[in-house]
């Protein structure tokens, strides 16, 4: 129920079985933020109209220890439901690479939902899911636009996201308004706060406001009034760390 945790649960996971102080710092940090956040979690509200959105986002080799990328993505049903971030297990050698395979895993958990809907006879209104992506050459290669040499040693799961892309659309999205970013790569407080309060919400301040947001308010938050609220909690509790510099340098501060 806390996508906002799920990329510094999986980093501190890493460190269960030989953790040193760091780890033990970072994880002092994110108990700090679950302490601020107690009545912070995903909230569904009826909408007439079902849309399945998904985002798909890389980061990298930024870990210098591990130079595997990290892959998150996200899908929701007018609410989060359900949401990856771990390790690539293959060494991607350009950000292109390591986003084709955040897009790939996107695209496998979109095909399976879509199977449990015809079970369960679910009719989404819109035609086809549709899943955000960030890089514009990964987007290109993947509906058949752009084809490279430098992609061979990956071609298969190209062929596989060509195939899927008859049933699924792929879109270009900003990367300020990428929503799995933060399963990916530690953020800075302010677009963490931004884009955490997309996925999750308190749940004391919508019972109260319940009902009285349209649809458009529901995917687009007030920039002002949200980003007011989330810096004055990020003051006294601060955002869980996702690396260990970042961990290091809050508690630090």
């Amino acid at each position: 129920t806390r996508p906002d945790l799920a990329q510094a649960v999986h980093h501190l996971a890493r460190f269960v079985s030989n953790p040193t102080s760091k780890e033990v710092m970072a994880l002092k940090r994110v108990f700090r933020y679950l302490n601020g956040t107690r009545s912070y979690g995903i909230i569904y509200r009826y909408q007439q109209k079902l849309t399945l959105v998904g985002y798909a986002d890389a980061d990298f080799a930024s870990d210098i220890q591990d130079p595997r990328s990290t892959s998150g993505y996200i899908l929701s049903l007018n609410g989060p439901i359900t949401w990856s971030s771990r390790r690539q297990e293959l060494t991607a050698m350009s950000t292109t690479e390591a986003e084709l395979y955040a897009l790939s895993e996107a695209t496998k958990e979109a095909s399976v939902l879509q199977g449990i809907f015809i079970e369960m006879r679910i009719v989404l209104p819109q035609d086809l899911p549709i899943i955000y992506e960030d890089n514009a050459s990964c987007l290109k290669i993947a509906k058949g636009e752009k084809v490279s040499s430098r992609t061979r040693h990956f071609a298969v799961r190209i062929h596989r996201l060509r195939e899927m892309a008859k049933s699924i659309k792929f879109k270009p999205c900003p990367t300020a308004d990428m929503l799995a970013d933060p399963l990916t790569k530690a953020l800075g407080p302010i677009d963490f706060c931004r884009k955490m309060n997309q996925l999750v919400s308190d749940g004391d301040d919508d019972d109260a406001h319940d009902g009285e947001e349209s649809d458009d308010n529901d995917k687009h938050y007030d920039s002002k009034e949200k980003k007011s609220a989330c810096t004055q909690k990020e003051a006294t509790h601060p955002a869980p760390a996702t690396t260990r510099s970042d961990a290091i340098e809050g508690e630090c501060q």
